[in-house]
This record gives C-alpha cells, sequence and structure tokens, in this order.
C-alpha cells in the first residue's frame, strides 16, 4: 500500500491519498477494543512509515457492515500532512474511503486542498471530489466543480479554474486567469491541459483558444508555450513572437519562437542551452529566407537565406586548465540592424570586442597560484562599410604564459612573460608573426615617515616577422623581418597623509613618478597593430611602461608629479580630486593628439568623485592641455531621490580629434520613477548636442501585481546606417506568473 501512495502522489489528489493511507492504518488496528468514543487512535501499518495518527469526537466500527467511521473536528496525521474533515468513513468490504464536510488537506509544502466531499478506493486506482480547490506550493490555485481519477492514474477536471494570483476575502478576483471546460493533469508528464480554453484579465475575456498546456507549477521545467511578444516597428511592420519551450532532458532545452511580421518574411529564433558535468553551451540564433528591405518593407536585392548565431562554451579540464568558446555570427553586416536584435556585444570569452565587430573565438586557459597560460584563437566580422573588412585579421594563434616568483629586496616580485602572435589578414595579403619575452621585477617598501617607494624594471625582447607589411600610413613596403630589445627603469612615490577629527577625515597623498627607457630605433619600422585607442590619462600615467601594448614601445624619460586629495565625513559623505600632469624627453610622432603621447608636455589628468550616501554619486574624468582647453571631458551621475532613479553620462572630444575630426558631444541620460507600489515609469535617451539629434530614444511603463508584469514601451532609433533607415517601433511584454518572465534585452541599443 505504501508502494502505491508513493507512485500516485500528486498534488491535486493527495486528498485520497491521504485518506487511504489514513485508513490502511485503521484497517490495521481494527483488531482492538474501540470504544464508542475516542479522543486518539493511533494506528501502524507494515512498517514506521505507515503510522497514521486519527483524532476525532467520536470513532466507531460496525461489526455488520465493517465500516471504520470517524465523526467531529477529524484530523489524520501522516508523514508532516494532514486531513481534516467533518467526518471520515472507510467500507472495508469496499475498499472505498470518503470524507465528507470542509474537507481539507495541507502538504509538507504548504500545498492545501479542499473539497465538499472526496471518495477513492483504497487501490488509489480512481476517486472523484466535488467542489474542488487546491493551493499550491507555489501560491498558484486551480479549482474544479468536479474532479475525477481515472483508471490511468489521470486526473480529469471538470469546469476549472486556474490561476497564479493570490485570492483571498479582500481580493476575491485575480488579476488573471485561465478558465477552461476540462482540464487534465498527467502525473506522469506533470502537464496541466484545457480545452475550451478562456484567458480572462480582471474578469474579463481577453482570449479564446480551443487548447491550451503547460507544466504543473510544482515540477519546475517543463516544455509548452512561453508567453508572447507583439509590437510594432517601423522596418518590419506589426509583428508577434510567440516562444515554445522544448525540455529535451534534465540537462538541455531549447526555445523555438517563430516572429511574424507585416512587412517582410517571418522569421525563426532558437536558444539552446546544454549542462554538461565539466560545463555548459549556450546557443542561440534566427534564421529567414528575404531579400534586403528598408523602412516600411521596402526590398531590394535577392531573397535567399540569412540569419545569425550567436554562442558560448566553457568546460574545465582540471583544476588548473578550462577550454571554451565563443561564436557570433551574421549572414551579413546589417542583418542584426535590419531586424534589431541584440546581444552582440556580451561577453563571450575572454575578448571582447565593440559593437561594430563580431568575433569567434576558442581559447584554453590555465590558472594557478603564481601562473597564468592561455592559447587563443580569433576570427572578426566587421559591421561596417567593406572597405574596412579589408583590414580585419584572424588571429591563429594568439599565445601568452606567465610565471611569477617572490625574489630580491623588499619584497620584491619576478615576474616572466611569453607572447606569440599571428595574424593573417586575407583580403590584403597582409601576414604579422610576433614573438615576445619579457622579465619585471618589482618591490616595495615604506619608509619611516610613511613614504612608500616602488622600485620597478622592465626588459623584453622581440621578434617580427612580416609579408606584405603596411605601415603606420597603410602603405605596403613588402616583406620584412626585425627583433628588437628594450628594457626601462623607474621609481615611484607616494605619501599618503591623514588628518582626523570627530566628524571628518582629510586625506592627500603627493605622487611622483621617474622613468627612463631605451629609446626603440626600430620602433618606425613597426605596424602598430594593437596599439588603436592607446590613451595616456589617469589610468595610466604612473604605470611604468605599457608592457600590454607589444607593437608600442614608451622610450626616452618622463617624469609624472600628481597629488589625491579626499575628504570623509561619518554621515557616509565623500569627496576625491586626483590630478596629475607628465613630462616627457620625447614625443611619439607615431601615435596622435587623442593618445596623449604626441607632445612632451601631456596634458592635464584630472580625475573627481562625489557620493553623498547612497543618494549621489558623481564621476568625472577630464583632460586639460596647456592653454586650459579641454581636450576630453567625461562624467557620469546616478541619483535616487525616494521612488525616483536618475542616471546620465556627459562626454565630450575637442574639434580635430577622432576620426569623423568633428566635436563628438553627447550625452546619454535616463531614469525610471515608482509612481505606485504596481506602476513604474521608466525613459533613456541618447541625444547628440553636436549634431542636435537624438540617436535612441526609449519610454515606457511597468505595470505589475503578485502575478503578473505589463510592459509597454516606445523605441525610436535615429542612426542611418547605409540602406538602412531610421526606425520607430512599439512593444508590448505580458508575464504570467508561472507562465513566462520578462526579457530586458529590448532595453539595450541596437
Amino acid at each position: 500500500m505504501s508502494s502505491k501512495r508513493n507512485q500516485h502522489k500528486n498534488a491535486i489528489f493527495f486528498a485520497g491519498i491521504f485518506i487511504a493511507a489514513s485508513c490502511h492504518g485503521v484497517a490495521h488496528a481494527q483488531n482492538s477494543n474501540l470504544s464508542s468514543k475516542s479522543d486518539t487512535l493511533s494506528t501502524n501499518g507494515p512498517n514506521e512509515n505507515d503510522n497514521v495518527l486519527l483524532n476525532a469526537d467520536n470513532v466507531s466500527r460496525s461489526e455488520d457492515d465493517f465500516t471504520i467511521v470517524a465523526t467531529g473536528h477529524v484530523e489524520a496525521r501522516h508523514q508532516g500532512k494532514r486531513l481534516i474533515s467533518d467526518k471520515l468513513t472507510y467500507d472495508q468490504n469496499t475498499g472505498i474511503v470518503k470524507a465528507y464536510g470542509n474537507v481539507t488537506i495541507i502538504e509538507k509544502d504548504g500545498t492545501t486542498t479542499y473539497a465538499d466531499e472526496i471518495t477513492v478506493d483504497d487501490t488509489l486506482a480512481s476517486g472523484i471530489v466535488t467542489n474542488f480547490a487546491a493551493r499550491l506550493g507555489d501560491g498558484s490555485t486551480v479549482a474544479a466543480k468536479v474532479a475525477l481519477r481515472n483508471q490511468n492514474g489521470r486526473n480529469i477536471l471538470s469546469k476549472t479554474v486556474y490561476s497564479a494570483c493570490p485570492v483571498c476575502a479582500k481580493h476575491p478576483r485575480p488579476t488573471w486567469q485561465i478558465r477552461a471546460r476540462t482540464a487534465v493533469q498527467n502525473p506522469k508528464e506533470r502537464t496541466l491541459s484545457y480545452n475550451d480554453v478562456v484567458f480572462e484579465v480582471k474578469g474579463v475575456p481577453i482570449l479564446y483558444i480551443p487548447y491550451f498546456r503547460h507544466g504543473d507549477p510544482t515540477a519546475g521545467r517543463h516544455s509548452g508555450l512561453l508567453m508572447g511578444t507583439p509590437g510594432h516597428s517601423g522596418r518590419l511592420g506589426t509583428t508577434y513572437k510567440q516562444p515554445y519551450l522544448w525540455v529535451i532532458d534534465p540537462s538541455s532545452e531549447l526555445i523555438l519562437a517563430p516572429q511574424y511580421n507585416q512587412y517582410v518574411n517571418s522569421i525563426l529564433f532558437a536558444d539552446y542551452k546544454r549542462n554538461f558535468y565539466s560545463g555548459k553551451v549556450l546557443l542561440e540564433g534566427s534564421l529567414t529566407k528575404e531579400k534586403f528591405f528598408k523602412k516600411d518593407g521596402e526590398k531590394f536585392g535577392d531573397s535567399t537565406w540569412r540569419g545569425h548565431l550567436f554562442g558560448t562554451g566553457a568546460f574545465k579540464i582540471n583544476d588548473t586548465w578550462t577550454w571554451g568558446f565563443g561564436a557570433e555570427n551574421a549572414s551579413d553586416d546589417l542583418y542584426l540592424f535590419r531586424y534589431g536584435i541584440s546581444g552582440h556585444d556580451d561577453h563571450r570569452g575572454p575578448i571582447f570586442s565593440t559593437g561594430s565587430r563580431l568575433l569567434n573565438q576558442i581559447y584554453v586557459e590555465g590558472k594557478r597560484k603564481n601562473f597564468y597560460s592561455r592559447i587563443l584563437g580569433v576570427h572578426f566580422q566587421d559591421l561596417v562599410s567593406a572597405q574596412r573588412r579589408l583590414n580585419t585579421p584572424i588571429v591563429m594563434p594568439a599565445i601568452d604564459i606567465e610565471k611569477s616568483w617572490h625574489f630580491g629586496p623588499m619584497a620584491g616580485n619576478l615576474n616572466a612573460k611569453s607572447s606569440m602572435l599571428y595574424l593573417d589578414r586575407k583580403d590584403d595579403g597582409q601576414k604579422t608573426a610576433r614573438g615576445s619575452v619579457a622579465l619585471n621585477w618589482t618591490g616595495q617598501k615604506i619608509l619611516n615617515n610613511g613614504i612608500i617607494i616602488t622600485p620597478n624594471i622592465y626588459a623584453r625582447s622581440d621578434y617580427y616577422n612580416y609579408k606584405n607589411q603596411r605601415n603606420n600610413l597603410g602603405v605596403n613596403i613588402g616583406n620584412n623581418s626585425l627583433s628588437r630589445a628594450n628594457a626601462s627603469a623607474d621609481i615611484d612615490f607616494r605619501w599618503p597623509l591623514a588628518k582626523f577629527n570627530d566628524k571628518t577625515t582629510f586625506t592627500i597623498e603627493p605622487r611622483v613618478n621617474i622613468a627612463t627607457a631605451t629609446i626603440d630605433k626600430k620602433q618606425g619600422k613597426i605596424t602598430l597593430e594593437d596599439a588603436i585607442g592607446l590613451e595616456n590619462d589617469t589610468q595610466s600615467y604612473f604605470h611604468s611602461n605599457h608592457s600590454s601594448i607589444y607593437d608600442y614601445w614608451d622610450g626616452g624619460s618622463k617624469i609624472t608629479i600628481g597629488a589625491n586629495f579626499g575628504i570623509a565625513t561619518k554621515k557616509d559623505i565623500s569627496a576625491n580630486l586626483f590630478i596629475a600632469k607628465q613630462y616627457r624627453s620625447d614625443a611619439n610622432p607615431y601615435l596622435d593628439r587623442i593618445s596623449n603621447f604626441d607632445s612632451k608636455k601631456s596634458d592635464w589628468a584630472i580625475q573627481t568623485n562625489l557620493k553623498i550616501k547612497s543618494n549621489l554619486n558623481i564621476a568625472g574624468d577630464v583632460r586639460l592641455n596647456d592653454k586650459g582647453k579641454l581636450v576630453r571631458t567625461s562624467v557620469t551621475a546616478s541619483a535616487t531621490y525616494g521612488p525616483a532613479q536618475f542616471n546620465a553620462r556627459y562626454q565630450k572630444l575637442a574639434s580635430g580629434l577622432g576620426t569623423s575630426h568633428l566635436p563628438n558631444d553627447e550625452i546619454t541620460y535616463g531614469g525610471s520613477y515608482q509612481l505606485t507600489k504596481n506602476i513604474k515609469l521608466f525613459a533613456d535617451d541618447w541625444y547628440d548636442l553636436n549634431a542636435k539629434r537624438h540617436w535612441y530614444t526609449r519610454a515606457g511603463i511597468d505595470l505589475t501585481d503578485d502575478c503578473t508584469t505589463l510592459r509597454l514601451f516606445y523605441q525610436e532609433t535615429n542612426t542611418t546606417n547605409r540602406f538602412v533607415e531610421p526606425s520607430k517601433s512599439f512593444k508590448v511584454q505580458i508575464a504570467f506568473k508561472s507562465l513566462g518572465v520578462l526579457d530586458d534585452s529590448p532595453f539595450k541599443p541596437y
């Protein structure tokens, strides 16, 4: 009997199971001398787990028809579960168990079942419940006029209502519910399926479908439909995306999501996940057959299969070594932009790129105390004009090995590093092979007066081999090979000082770095391929060398002076100011103005931060030239005040700098306001102050309660990328508790 009980356990029909278990115990106690009135009856089954404790005002047995009857405040306890009713009977001849009046069954997880009457046979093969209702462990409720358990173990519910919303006397009507003529619970598949289904919101029918199925909320992951996403786009027209989750096995799942588009052909999205004992794989992509198209679906070109694939995988080999991959591919450079697909700037491996470039990478990494090694291969796909794509390399391989030891005086540390790289640009035939070995020793000592001294010695040797080499002006200068060896030494002085009083702490830290390095006479023969975007600023002014940049050698002598000023109060208010300037013996003619290496007097670098409790945080990073003119400005701010949150970022690049040679002057800002407990407004914007144009604008509203989230937002993209023109879109997302969740990805610019 116990084994059958375990086989048929399920939330909705636990009532009948529990009663059978209780009566099983009573049957074993039938030979005891029962009084006509009993307060407590302890019964014993074949094993200790079958013990049932039955409390009632009256427990009796009829000798004529072998019926046991318990009446008045009946309560049966079994393995942490409780059954409460007004009356319980067990007919030993027929094996029929009945519970009458205010029947309540409470399980260990809090699932509670209610009924007017329950009838079940003692084999648990069939049974019937009238006016059935259950509150499941996750808070969901299900109710039916009649519930029937048939011979094959399925539970059939008539005139059924299901909702994940809390229902009580104060809120008798749920935000949403599923109402169906019949429903079937399949314990083996752990699903609930409905026939003649009506979805109701606030009691108003909004959708009818003949059939609907979802997983039992107590069953966790289960195959079935997820919440659909309607929307409208200036490029695609009215859209509707309907995902379906297929749980393949406990370790893997596949989400298929066809999307209907008004102006262009439908597109199929797919998302695959699989866990392995040593790691996991995530793949996502899309597929369609379509021509190129502009705004309002205006088509041109040939119709062909198009799509994209993003993926990542990471696997542990042993305690030291791991391997993995990252995949990013699109059928053409404007595919993601046309369909508004985001995620191409996510990190999918040890290296990552900007939003204008996709990359595929495969790697092996080893990490241990004082040891690091990585072997990496990378392939890029540019999402810009065809001219730039001609110079996109394949990296195969890039190898780095690093090992460090405690060595020398002043708590010294010695680091040895080797690096190898091969770049192949097939379009223009340029190939680069480089090998480097480097040694770096650093130490630190604190003098009696508190001055911190940090000496550093660095030496590196490089070998280059070029085929069809292009110099820094882009001119092909043929094949070339060369080697070089360079060294640098510097010493850094810091003197942190502090003054305290009852309310405030003041700090000041003067800092000086004196460095010298060999002059590399072969610098002009080396193409600067890994120095794109190199900038000398507050983050690097006191670095002894830029050893992570192999193609560029920072030669000559330099002195960097600076100071850090700080103030902090006990009321969690703090402010910081860092200012520094660098003087150099040699300017670098191979780097431009934006790099800050092009002059013997580098810019003033200023960094500030202001924090007022958790309500306000402002950070600034500024470069000023000797005439006091701004070269680069970057300011970020975030603020919270009650239900309001705000964030902003302003950046400006002086005229004549950058690739456009135009002032780069823009601000991004956004925020949200919790209007009520259930209503939140949000918006953000990217505005070009120079062009006086909004590049991206989004605004929307979140409506939430305990069981539903409704999100409506408007999005406007005003960028033009060749034939892809600006677009406006409107989207609606709705998530019912236990039936779906919202995806925040639409709020990332694309």
